[in-house]
């Protein structure tokens, strides 16, 4: 009969293994396989009266030797190949009390964990490769624009922080647990190489904890990141200017007298109004407006303008929003930049450069605690834009006029609302 059993030690511990599985063997049990890519701690046994008098050893396991030519040699010396743990060791059986140890002495013992010391080196350099390539994007904010990570983790503070959280400690884990077990094995060969056994180390279920925790971990990630997906982070939909309940210009305040309106639709726009919040930007709103302009004088013209504006805990954690917003356009920009060079050979034949031209900066205002603008002209568009990046007090807002909007106009009566809700 079948059965399994809670393994209690660590793969680091050889001989707290290797003991164990003979306790298992003198209690009638012998070892059947070992798991394998699944393994969650629960290693299979069969029943069998003629384990109670065999011996079971671990011997490291060296690529450098043929497998199939090694376990028929161990066969012809009384040593039958079981299962291996993993890309540990591999583990032999022998029912002859009479045939001799696998091996006479710790120090030729040591010889084996040569070998395997180099690959745990070389594991460990994949770990951190790997650590490394899955967490590239965040490297390389981290580098080009590090005041995107904040401004994320403020925005979306319900979601990103725990989830950056859980990715950090499964990403602890993942490196601590081959550092540790390199350093364990490591000493283990010093030892062997100096004639001692190592006694065993304590059974803690070491292997299952472990596991347990990776699986929280990972149910906590996929959790959060469906949160994400969703958007079930509180986020509403706004039907009508009637919901806009913060400081806010409109397009009919911008235009001339005598200028008529034909107001886009959500879908026109392909921007929808809507409302966040997080634990940090208690109030986050995003909006559009477009519109195709008569003049007076018959001509038409198209007016776009986009109003975020965002209201976070303290001034403080306000400068670092006003900071990555800042970041955010300048990367949107560069981005928008590539993507039409990459493609102007074939999209763009007459339009080579994706901007006439490109400013921005600092900009000393007498109202706002900060203001920064971007001034940029698209190469197939009539009118420059102007974005405008603005804090006062705990209120941050970006503020884009495209088309014939008069900007500073727009940025006036904004900055005089903003006061007054302040």
């Amino acid at each position: 009969m079948a059965i399994k059993k809670w393994l209690p030690c660590s793969m680091w511990d050889f001989t707290g293994l290797q003991n164990w599985i003979n306790e298992q063997a003198a209690a009638g049990y012998a070892l059947m396989a070992w798991p394998g890519v699944w393994d969650i701690g629960r290693i299979s046994f069969q029943e069998d009266p003629t384990a109670r008098t065999a011996r079971y050893r671990l011997e490291p396991i060296d690529d450098r030797i043929w497998e199939q030519e090694r376990n028929e040699l161990y066969a012809q010396s009384g040593w039958t190949f079981i299962t291996k743990i993993h890309k540990l060791y591999a583990v032999y059986r022998c029912d002859d009390p009479e045939v001799p140890e696998l091996y006479a002495d710790p120090e030729t013992l040591s010889l084996t964990f040569k070998n395997l010391i180099k690959r745990q080196w070389i594991d460990m350099i994949f770990a951190f490769l790997w650590v490394g390539y899955w967490m590239r994007d965040v490297i390389v904010d981290l580098f080009t624009a590090p005041a995107l990570i904040p401004l994320q983790l403020i925005l979306s503070t319900e979601i990103l922080l725990p989830l950056y959280l859980a990715l950090f400690a499964c990403v602890v884990a993942q490196l601590s647990r081959t550092v540790y077990r390199l350093l364990k094995l490591r000493r283990l060969g010093k030892q062997l190489a100096l004639g001692i056994l190592p006694t065993a180390g304590k059974r803690r279920y070491q292997e299952l904890w472990d596991n347990w925790a990776a699986l929280a971990a990972i149910l906590c990630v996929v959790y959060l990141v469906f949160l994400g997906i969703s958007g079930d982070m509180h986020t509403k939909y706004l039907e009508s200017q009637e919901e806009w309940d913060f400081p806010h210009v409109t397009l009919e305040e911008l235009v001339s007298e005598g200028t008529e309106l034909r107001m886009y639709t959500d879908q026109e726009m392909l921007a929808f109004d809507k409302f966040k919040h997080s634990l940090l930007a208690p109030e986050q709103y995003e909006t559009s407006q477009g519109a195709m302009a008569t003049l007076p004088d018959g001509t038409q013209q198209e007016y776009c303008l986009y109003l975020d504006y965002y209201r976070t805990v303290s001034p403080a954690v306000a400068e670092v929003t006003y900071h990555g917003k800042i970041a955010e356009r300048q990367r949107e920009l560069e981005e928008y930049r590539k993507n039409w060079e990459e493609n102007a050979s074939t999209l763009h034949v007459n339009e080579l450069n994706a901007y006439d031209y490109v400013q921005q900066g600092t900009v000393d205002d007498s109202v706002l605690d900060d203001l920064y603008v971007f001034t940029y002209q698209f190469s197939d568009r009539e009118h420059p834009n102007v974005h405008y990046v603005g804090r006062y007090g705990e209120q941050v807002f970006t503020l884009i006029c495209s088309g014939g909007i008069d900007g500073e106009t727009a940025l006036e009566i904004l900055t005089q609302r903003i006061v007054e809700e302040q």
